[in-house]
Protein backbone atom coordinates (compact mmCIF):
# COMPACT_ATOMS: atom_id res chain seq x y z
CA UNK A 1 0.00 0.00 0.00
CA UNK A 2 2.60 2.51 0.89
CA UNK A 3 3.88 1.70 -2.81
CA UNK A 4 0.83 2.52 -4.21
CA UNK A 5 0.63 5.52 -2.45
CA UNK A 6 3.80 6.85 -3.33
CA UNK A 7 2.60 5.61 -7.48
CA UNK A 8 -0.17 8.14 -6.86
CA UNK A 9 1.45 11.18 -5.18
CA UNK A 10 -0.60 10.22 -1.48
CA UNK A 11 0.56 9.40 1.68
CA UNK A 12 -1.80 6.37 3.52
CA UNK A 13 -2.39 7.11 7.16
CA UNK A 14 -2.50 3.62 9.55
CA UNK A 15 -6.04 4.10 9.81
CA UNK A 16 -6.31 4.07 5.59
CA UNK A 17 -4.10 0.64 6.10
CA UNK A 18 -6.16 -1.37 8.48
CA UNK A 19 -9.32 -0.36 6.19
CA UNK A 20 -7.42 -1.74 3.19
CA UNK A 21 -5.89 -4.92 4.93
CA UNK A 22 -9.39 -7.21 4.75
CA UNK A 23 -9.07 -6.39 0.76
CA UNK A 24 -5.63 -7.40 0.03
CA UNK A 25 -6.71 -10.68 2.69
CA UNK A 26 -9.27 -11.76 0.33
CA UNK A 27 -7.89 -10.34 -3.15
CA UNK A 28 -5.30 -12.39 -5.37
CA UNK A 29 -2.21 -9.99 -5.04
CA UNK A 30 0.40 -9.49 -7.88
CA UNK A 31 3.94 -7.57 -6.59
CA UNK A 32 6.70 -6.86 -8.74
CA UNK A 33 10.18 -6.35 -7.23
CA UNK A 34 13.67 -4.90 -7.81
CA UNK A 35 15.55 -6.62 -5.69
CA UNK A 36 13.78 -6.81 -2.66
CA UNK A 37 11.91 -3.49 -3.04
CA UNK A 38 8.04 -3.39 -4.94
CA UNK A 39 7.98 -1.34 -7.00
CA UNK A 40 4.54 -2.57 -8.91
CA UNK A 41 0.74 -4.10 -7.40
CA UNK A 42 -2.16 -4.97 -8.82
CA UNK A 43 -4.85 -6.77 -6.64
CA UNK A 44 -7.98 -8.92 -8.27
CA UNK A 45 -10.62 -8.76 -5.64
CA UNK A 46 -13.41 -11.27 -6.32
CA UNK A 47 -16.75 -10.54 -6.63
CA UNK A 48 -20.33 -10.67 -8.71
CA UNK A 49 -21.31 -8.38 -11.30
CA UNK A 50 -25.22 -8.05 -11.92
CA UNK A 51 -25.52 -8.79 -16.07
CA UNK A 52 -28.86 -8.29 -18.15
CA UNK A 53 -30.62 -11.40 -17.25
CA UNK A 54 -28.55 -12.37 -13.77
CA UNK A 55 -25.08 -12.19 -12.47
CA UNK A 56 -21.32 -13.35 -12.86
CA UNK A 57 -18.01 -14.14 -11.54
CA UNK A 58 -15.78 -11.27 -11.77
CA UNK A 59 -13.00 -9.67 -10.84
CA UNK A 60 -12.66 -6.21 -9.00
CA UNK A 61 -9.10 -4.72 -10.36
CA UNK A 62 -7.88 -2.50 -7.92
CA UNK A 63 -4.67 -1.21 -6.24
CA UNK A 64 -2.68 -0.87 -9.94
CA UNK A 65 0.03 1.08 -9.31
CA UNK A 66 3.70 1.33 -10.40
CA UNK A 67 6.40 3.64 -8.96
CA UNK A 68 7.44 6.36 -11.18
CA UNK A 69 10.69 5.64 -11.06
CA UNK A 70 10.05 2.32 -12.53
CA UNK A 71 7.39 3.19 -15.30
CA UNK A 72 7.71 2.83 -19.14
CA UNK A 73 9.62 -0.75 -18.13
CA UNK A 74 7.14 -2.79 -19.16
CA UNK A 75 5.93 -3.27 -15.53
CA UNK A 76 2.41 -2.32 -15.64
CA UNK A 77 1.88 -4.86 -18.90
CA UNK A 78 3.25 -7.58 -17.41
CA UNK A 79 1.31 -7.13 -14.13
CA UNK A 80 -1.70 -7.06 -16.41
CA UNK A 81 -0.50 -10.02 -18.58
CA UNK A 82 0.06 -12.45 -15.41
CA UNK A 83 -3.43 -10.86 -14.21
CA UNK A 84 -5.29 -12.23 -17.04
CA UNK A 85 -3.67 -15.16 -17.54
CA UNK A 86 -4.46 -16.09 -13.64
CA UNK A 87 -8.40 -15.11 -14.50
CA UNK A 88 -8.17 -17.07 -17.74
CA UNK A 89 -7.01 -20.39 -15.78
CA UNK A 90 -9.32 -19.93 -13.03
CA UNK A 91 -12.21 -19.82 -15.72
CA UNK A 92 -13.17 -16.21 -14.59
CA UNK A 93 -16.08 -14.74 -16.74
CA UNK A 94 -14.90 -11.05 -16.36
CA UNK A 95 -12.57 -8.35 -15.16
CA UNK A 96 -13.39 -4.60 -13.83
CA UNK A 97 -12.15 -1.57 -12.79
CA UNK A 98 -12.36 1.78 -11.98
CA UNK A 99 -9.19 3.81 -14.29
CA UNK A 100 -7.08 6.40 -12.95
CA UNK A 101 -6.16 6.99 -16.52
CA UNK A 102 -8.29 5.85 -19.35
CA UNK A 103 -5.47 5.49 -22.36
CA UNK A 104 -3.57 3.08 -20.16
CA UNK A 105 -6.34 -0.05 -20.02
CA UNK A 106 -7.74 -0.25 -23.30
CA UNK A 107 -4.34 -1.59 -24.55
CA UNK A 108 -5.38 -4.51 -22.72
CA UNK A 109 -8.85 -5.11 -24.20
CA UNK A 110 -10.61 -2.92 -21.62
CA UNK A 111 -13.71 -1.26 -23.01
CA UNK A 112 -16.44 1.38 -20.87
CA UNK A 113 -18.21 -1.13 -18.96
CA UNK A 114 -20.69 2.02 -17.84
CA UNK A 115 -21.20 5.52 -17.65
CA UNK A 116 -21.12 7.75 -14.72
CA UNK A 117 -22.65 11.32 -14.32
CA UNK A 118 -22.46 14.35 -12.34
CA UNK A 119 -24.43 16.83 -11.60
CA UNK A 120 -24.68 20.30 -9.44
CA UNK A 121 -28.05 22.22 -9.34
CA UNK A 122 -28.73 25.27 -7.20
CA UNK A 123 -31.74 25.19 -4.49
CA UNK A 124 -33.94 27.59 -6.95
CA UNK A 125 -33.52 24.86 -9.96
CA UNK A 126 -35.15 22.25 -7.23
CA UNK A 127 -38.68 22.08 -7.73
CA UNK A 128 -40.31 19.20 -9.13
CA UNK A 129 -42.70 19.84 -12.00
CA UNK A 130 -45.09 17.31 -10.02
CA UNK A 131 -46.92 17.53 -7.11
CA UNK A 132 -45.42 15.31 -4.80
CA UNK A 133 -46.36 13.82 -0.94
CA UNK A 134 -44.45 11.17 0.03
CA UNK A 135 -46.24 7.83 1.27
CA UNK A 136 -43.35 7.36 4.05
CA UNK A 137 -41.06 9.54 6.23
CA UNK A 138 -37.29 10.26 6.21
CA UNK A 139 -35.08 9.23 9.66
CA UNK A 140 -31.79 10.51 10.41
CA UNK A 141 -29.09 7.58 11.38
CA UNK A 142 -26.07 7.02 13.08
CA UNK A 143 -23.33 5.00 11.03
CA UNK A 144 -23.84 1.83 13.13
CA UNK A 145 -27.21 1.75 12.03
CA UNK A 146 -27.06 2.81 8.75
CA UNK A 147 -24.24 -0.12 7.81
CA UNK A 148 -26.92 -2.67 8.87
CA UNK A 149 -29.80 -0.52 6.89
CA UNK A 150 -27.75 -0.02 3.79
CA UNK A 151 -27.10 -3.83 2.28
CA UNK A 152 -30.19 -4.80 1.64
CA UNK A 153 -31.11 -1.65 -0.19
CA UNK A 154 -28.41 -1.69 -2.11
CA UNK A 155 -28.58 -5.27 -2.84
CA UNK A 156 -32.39 -5.18 -3.93
CA UNK A 157 -31.37 -2.47 -6.23
CA UNK A 158 -28.19 -4.31 -7.38
CA UNK A 159 -30.52 -6.97 -8.88
CA UNK A 160 -31.98 -5.48 -11.55
CA UNK A 161 -29.12 -3.20 -12.29
CA UNK A 162 -26.41 -4.18 -14.74
CA UNK A 163 -23.01 -3.26 -13.54
CA UNK A 164 -23.36 -3.07 -10.09
CA UNK A 165 -20.67 -5.42 -7.98
CA UNK A 166 -21.79 -7.10 -5.10
CA UNK A 167 -20.99 -5.56 -1.59
CA UNK A 168 -19.70 -7.22 1.09
CA UNK A 169 -19.03 -5.82 4.73
CA UNK A 170 -15.18 -4.65 3.68
CA UNK A 171 -16.29 -2.78 0.42
CA UNK A 172 -19.02 -0.85 2.51
CA UNK A 173 -17.14 0.02 4.97
CA UNK A 174 -14.78 1.43 2.88
CA UNK A 175 -17.20 2.50 0.84
CA UNK A 176 -18.44 5.01 3.68
CA UNK A 177 -15.15 6.04 5.46
CA UNK A 178 -15.15 8.88 7.28
CA UNK A 179 -11.69 9.76 7.78
CA UNK A 180 -10.27 13.10 7.13
CA UNK A 181 -8.59 11.86 3.98
CA UNK A 182 -12.03 10.94 2.58
CA UNK A 183 -13.66 14.34 3.45
CA UNK A 184 -11.83 16.54 0.61
CA UNK A 185 -12.57 20.00 3.06
CA UNK A 186 -15.83 18.85 3.78
CA UNK A 187 -17.67 17.72 6.83
CA UNK A 188 -18.80 13.97 8.34
CA UNK A 189 -20.82 11.75 6.65
CA UNK A 190 -24.59 11.84 7.56
CA UNK A 191 -27.08 8.89 6.79
CA UNK A 192 -30.89 8.92 6.44
CA UNK A 193 -33.03 6.14 5.77
CA UNK A 194 -36.67 6.11 4.04
CA UNK A 195 -39.43 4.23 5.47
CA UNK A 196 -42.59 2.96 5.09
CA UNK A 197 -44.97 1.00 6.93
CA UNK A 198 -43.68 -2.26 4.40
CA UNK A 199 -39.98 -1.12 5.69
CA UNK A 200 -36.70 0.51 4.62
CA UNK A 201 -36.83 1.66 0.89
CA UNK A 202 -33.89 3.78 0.18
CA UNK A 203 -30.78 5.48 1.64
CA UNK A 204 -29.03 8.53 1.59
CA UNK A 205 -25.26 9.28 2.72
CA UNK A 206 -24.02 13.12 2.22
CA UNK A 207 -21.75 15.64 3.12
CA UNK A 208 -22.27 19.39 3.51
CA UNK A 209 -19.11 21.81 2.81
CA UNK A 210 -20.26 24.87 4.41
CA UNK A 211 -19.47 28.41 3.45
CA UNK A 212 -20.76 32.06 4.56
CA UNK A 213 -20.94 34.99 3.26
CA UNK A 214 -21.17 38.40 5.40
CA UNK A 215 -23.48 40.11 3.23
CA UNK A 216 -25.65 36.78 1.87
CA UNK A 217 -25.31 34.33 4.76
CA UNK A 218 -25.16 30.48 4.32
CA UNK A 219 -24.17 29.04 1.12
CA UNK A 220 -22.92 25.70 2.16
CA UNK A 221 -23.44 22.59 -0.80
CA UNK A 222 -24.62 19.06 -0.14
CA UNK A 223 -22.60 16.31 -1.73
CA UNK A 224 -24.20 13.22 -2.00
CA UNK A 225 -21.96 10.01 -1.49
CA UNK A 226 -25.00 7.77 -2.27
CA UNK A 227 -28.86 7.69 -2.52
CA UNK A 228 -30.20 4.22 -3.27
CA UNK A 229 -34.21 3.52 -3.54
CA UNK A 230 -35.91 0.73 -4.20
CA UNK A 231 -39.12 2.52 -4.97
CA UNK A 232 -39.92 5.78 -7.27
CA UNK A 233 -41.57 7.00 -3.79
CA UNK A 234 -38.22 6.73 -1.65
CA UNK A 235 -36.49 8.40 -4.51
CA UNK A 236 -38.23 11.34 -4.90
CA UNK A 237 -38.48 11.48 -1.14
CA UNK A 238 -35.02 11.33 -0.82
CA UNK A 239 -33.86 13.96 -3.03
CA UNK A 240 -36.44 16.52 -1.54
CA UNK A 241 -34.77 15.80 1.91
CA UNK A 242 -31.36 16.96 -0.37
CA UNK A 243 -33.06 19.85 -1.63
CA UNK A 244 -34.97 21.50 1.43
CA UNK A 245 -32.40 21.05 3.82
CA UNK A 246 -31.61 24.39 5.77
CA UNK A 247 -28.80 26.62 5.22
CA UNK A 248 -27.61 24.62 1.78
CA UNK A 249 -27.67 26.38 -1.47
CA UNK A 250 -25.94 23.75 -4.27
CA UNK A 251 -26.44 20.39 -4.18
CA UNK A 252 -24.13 17.95 -6.41
CA UNK A 253 -23.32 14.10 -6.81
CA UNK A 254 -21.02 12.51 -9.10
CA UNK A 255 -21.44 8.51 -9.57
CA UNK A 256 -24.97 8.55 -10.70
CA UNK A 257 -26.28 6.90 -13.42
CA UNK A 258 -26.48 7.77 -16.81
CA UNK A 259 -30.39 7.52 -17.15
CA UNK A 260 -30.71 9.33 -13.94
CA UNK A 261 -34.30 9.81 -13.39
CA UNK A 262 -34.38 12.90 -11.19
CA UNK A 263 -33.69 14.68 -15.09
CA UNK A 264 -37.49 14.24 -15.98
CA UNK A 265 -38.76 15.09 -12.59
CA UNK A 266 -37.90 18.74 -12.13
CA UNK A 267 -39.54 21.59 -13.79
CA UNK A 268 -36.63 22.91 -14.92
CA UNK A 269 -34.06 19.93 -16.23
CA UNK A 270 -31.53 22.36 -17.24
CA UNK A 271 -30.92 23.43 -13.65
CA UNK A 272 -29.07 19.87 -13.08
CA UNK A 273 -26.31 20.36 -15.24
CA UNK A 274 -25.63 16.66 -15.85
CA UNK A 275 -22.25 15.74 -17.18
CA UNK A 276 -21.76 12.26 -18.41
CA UNK A 277 -18.41 10.92 -18.34
CA UNK A 278 -16.59 7.12 -18.19
CA UNK A 279 -17.34 4.66 -15.07
CA UNK A 280 -16.00 1.17 -15.08
CA UNK A 281 -13.85 -0.45 -17.30
CA UNK A 282 -15.08 -4.03 -18.42
CA UNK A 283 -12.88 -6.90 -19.57
CA UNK A 284 -14.20 -10.17 -20.87
CA UNK A 285 -11.71 -12.25 -20.01
CA UNK A 286 -13.80 -15.73 -20.96
CA UNK A 287 -16.15 -14.56 -23.78
CA UNK A 288 -18.19 -17.89 -24.04
CA UNK A 289 -18.71 -17.72 -21.16
CA UNK A 290 -19.33 -13.87 -20.63
CA UNK A 291 -21.36 -14.06 -23.70
CA UNK A 292 -23.45 -17.29 -22.61
CA UNK A 293 -24.30 -16.07 -19.13
CA UNK A 294 -26.63 -13.16 -19.60
CA UNK A 295 -29.72 -12.73 -21.20
CA UNK A 296 -31.04 -10.26 -24.22
CA UNK A 297 -33.60 -8.20 -25.21
CA UNK A 298 -34.52 -9.66 -28.40
CA UNK A 299 -33.90 -13.17 -30.30
CA UNK A 300 -31.07 -12.43 -32.68
CA UNK A 301 -27.97 -14.06 -34.70
CA UNK A 302 -25.06 -12.88 -35.02
CA UNK A 303 -21.28 -13.80 -36.25
CA UNK A 304 -18.50 -11.83 -35.05
CA UNK A 305 -15.04 -11.46 -36.53
CA UNK A 306 -13.24 -10.75 -33.10
CA UNK A 307 -9.78 -9.76 -32.49
CA UNK A 308 -8.30 -9.89 -29.02
CA UNK A 309 -4.59 -10.09 -29.69
CA UNK A 310 -4.07 -9.70 -25.55
CA UNK A 311 -6.15 -12.93 -24.43
CA UNK A 312 -5.56 -14.89 -27.82
CA UNK A 313 -7.90 -17.40 -26.30
CA UNK A 314 -10.94 -15.10 -27.32
CA UNK A 315 -9.68 -14.58 -30.82
CA UNK A 316 -11.80 -15.86 -33.95
CA UNK A 317 -14.91 -15.95 -35.62
CA UNK A 318 -17.76 -17.35 -33.32
CA UNK A 319 -21.60 -17.59 -33.75
CA UNK A 320 -23.76 -16.15 -31.40
CA UNK A 321 -27.72 -17.05 -31.12
CA UNK A 322 -29.57 -15.38 -28.20
CA UNK A 323 -32.64 -14.20 -26.80
CA UNK A 324 -34.04 -13.35 -22.77
CA UNK A 325 -34.07 -17.15 -22.58
CA UNK A 326 -30.24 -17.46 -22.53
CA UNK A 327 -27.58 -17.55 -25.28
CA UNK A 328 -25.27 -20.22 -27.57
CA UNK A 329 -21.70 -18.67 -28.19
CA UNK A 330 -19.59 -21.09 -30.34
CA UNK A 331 -16.55 -21.10 -33.18
CA UNK A 332 -18.01 -21.03 -36.87
CA UNK A 333 -16.26 -21.07 -40.03
CA UNK A 334 -19.33 -18.85 -41.50
CA UNK A 335 -19.17 -15.40 -43.20
CA UNK A 336 -18.58 -12.75 -40.21
CA UNK A 337 -22.14 -10.17 -39.60
CA UNK A 338 -19.75 -8.04 -37.53
CA UNK A 339 -15.64 -7.56 -37.04
CA UNK A 340 -14.47 -5.92 -33.47
CA UNK A 341 -11.71 -5.82 -30.98
CA UNK A 342 -12.20 -6.98 -27.67
CA UNK A 343 -12.59 -3.75 -26.13
CA UNK A 344 -15.57 -3.02 -28.65
CA UNK A 345 -17.39 -6.30 -27.62
CA UNK A 346 -16.48 -5.29 -23.81
CA UNK A 347 -18.00 -1.59 -24.59
CA UNK A 348 -21.04 -3.49 -25.86
CA UNK A 349 -21.30 -6.48 -23.30
CA UNK A 350 -24.14 -4.66 -20.99
CA UNK A 351 -25.12 -2.69 -23.33
CA UNK A 352 -23.67 0.84 -22.38
CA UNK A 353 -22.13 1.85 -26.23
CA UNK A 354 -24.16 0.76 -28.95
CA UNK A 355 -22.47 -1.05 -31.75
CA UNK A 356 -23.57 1.18 -33.90
CA UNK A 357 -22.09 3.80 -32.29
CA UNK A 358 -19.02 2.30 -32.33
CA UNK A 359 -18.94 1.80 -35.91
CA UNK A 360 -19.61 5.66 -36.40
CA UNK A 361 -16.36 6.05 -34.23
CA UNK A 362 -14.53 3.74 -36.66
CA UNK A 363 -14.34 0.58 -34.40
CA UNK A 364 -16.68 -2.17 -35.85
CA UNK A 365 -17.19 -2.99 -39.20
CA UNK A 366 -20.57 -3.88 -40.64
CA UNK A 367 -20.28 -6.70 -43.32
CA UNK A 368 -23.82 -8.08 -43.44
CA UNK A 369 -26.22 -4.90 -43.98
CA UNK A 370 -28.35 -4.13 -40.56
CA UNK A 371 -25.97 -6.52 -38.79
CA UNK A 372 -25.55 -3.56 -36.17
CA UNK A 373 -29.25 -3.09 -35.73
CA UNK A 374 -29.63 -6.62 -34.47
CA UNK A 375 -26.67 -5.97 -32.27
CA UNK A 376 -27.81 -3.25 -30.82
CA UNK A 377 -31.37 -4.31 -29.57
CA UNK A 378 -29.55 -7.67 -28.55
CA UNK A 379 -27.56 -5.84 -26.52
CA UNK A 380 -29.19 -3.67 -25.42
CA UNK A 381 -30.44 -3.12 -21.61
CA UNK A 382 -32.99 -0.89 -19.60
CA UNK A 383 -32.21 0.33 -17.27
CA UNK A 384 -28.68 1.92 -18.07
CA UNK A 385 -25.58 -0.29 -16.54
CA UNK A 386 -24.24 1.77 -13.55
CA UNK A 387 -21.65 1.52 -10.96
CA UNK A 388 -22.24 3.74 -7.79
CA UNK A 389 -18.89 3.22 -5.87
CA UNK A 390 -15.53 3.10 -6.71
CA UNK A 391 -13.43 0.00 -5.85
Amino acid sequence: MRTLGASFGEELSRGELDLERPIFEVGRNLAAFDGDTIVGHATAYPMELTVPGGALPAAGITSVGVLPTHRRRGIGRTLMRTQLDELHEAGTPLAHLWASETVIYQRFGYGIGSLTTAFEIRREDTAYLLPFQPNGRTRMVDRKEALKLIPPVYEAVRRDRPGMPDRDEHWTRTRFRDDESARDGAGPLFFVAYETDEGVEGHLAYRVKEAWDIRTGPGHTLQVEELMATTPDAYAALWRYCFDADLIRTVEGWKRPVDESLLYMLANPRGLGVRVRDGTWLRLVEAPAALEGRAYGTEGRLVFDLHDGFCPWNEGRWELEAGPAGATYRSTTKEPDLVLGAGELASMYLGTVPAGGLARAGRVEEITAGALGIADAMFASDPAPWCPYIF
